[in-house]
């Protein structure tokens, strides 16, 4: 690889049309990439004088819905397969329209007095429901959504049946927006376990393909979260003290788990 053009072409482009999943490279560059969209959103919004609170996860779930129906969309070839509507080009511009949304509240508001929440989730529901009927339509698989259903509800009443049993020594778990965290992540990790090891499906991101490589079963996954998951909500806790940038920053570790899990649950339930 002689220039910048042929590294480009090697760990960004060809990976994309060859779907051969992620690599080192790009996953760090996207990784400062979203973390730079991020702020810059944010920032942005801030500027208008919207308040990020708890019901930011609410608000924010119908475009959660309508991004990875589109994937499965595209997945099921009923949408083209583009850098804009594969991932991670799916999700910065979903980013894109949620803060578009939000602007769109704000004005909203100053014409009428409706709450920008109100404002935000209705066009979210809008948008998702509409990809998410088209994908309904399309199941072939109900069983193993049912399944999926019952081992990630499972794993979530396990995470709140914990923070019960041990409030004082588990205060990672104190928070909702934690509690809410872990277990998108550990839907996430059903989601695979059963999409990998059931269905013959295959991991793309780098990390846990490589463990499960090297376990030979996609249930490691639920280790994997469970290591990773305290350690970053505690130094989030830790060390970013702005309560609103903490919610934001716990939203975006939210959708990194929920996200693909919703896409690959579509996917098995539709076969594609």
């Amino acid at each position: 690889m002689n220039s910048l053009a042929d590294l480009i072409r090697k760990y960004f482009i060809s990976p994309i049309w060859k779907r051969t999943g992620y690599n080192w490279v790009n996953t760090i560059v996207y990784g400062v990439i979203l973390g730079i969209a991020a702020v810059v959103v944010y920032r942005s919004v801030r500027k208008t004088g919207y308040r990020f609170g708890l019901d930011l996860f609410v608000t924010f779930a119908p475009y959660l819905v309508f991004a990875t129906a589109v994937r499965a969309l595209v997945d099921a070839g009923k949408y083209p397969y583009t850098y804009l509507l594969v991932s991670p080009g799916i999700y910065f511009m979903t980013m894109g329209i949620f803060a578009a949304a939000i602007l769109s509240g704000l004005l909203i508001r100053r014409l009428s007095g409706t709450k920008v929440s109100l404002t935000v989730f209705v066009i979210g529901i809008i948008l998702g429901g509409w990809q998410l009927a088209l994908v309904l339509g399309m199941v072939r698989r109900p069983l193993a959504g049912l399944l999926i259903a019952v081992l990630g509800g499972a794993a979530c009443a396990a995470v709140l049946l914990v923070r019960r049993l041990w409030p004082d020594r588990l205060a990672i778990l104190q928070t909702r927006e934690n509690v809410l965290v872990i277990c998108c992540h550990l839907v996430d990790a059903t989601v695979t376990f059963i999409g990998i090891d059931l269905y013959g499906y295959a991991e793309q991101h780098i990390l846990p393909r490589t463990l499960i490589d090297v376990t030979g079963t996609a249930s490691v996954m639920y280790l994997l979260k469970l290591i990773a998951l305290p350690i970053v909500l505690y130094l989030l806790d830790r060390y970013v003290e702005d309560a609103e940038m903490n919610i934001f920053i716990k939203m975006i570790v939210m959708v990194l788990g929920l996200a693909p899990a919703t896409r690959n649950y579509l996917r098995i339930i539709i076969a594609s």
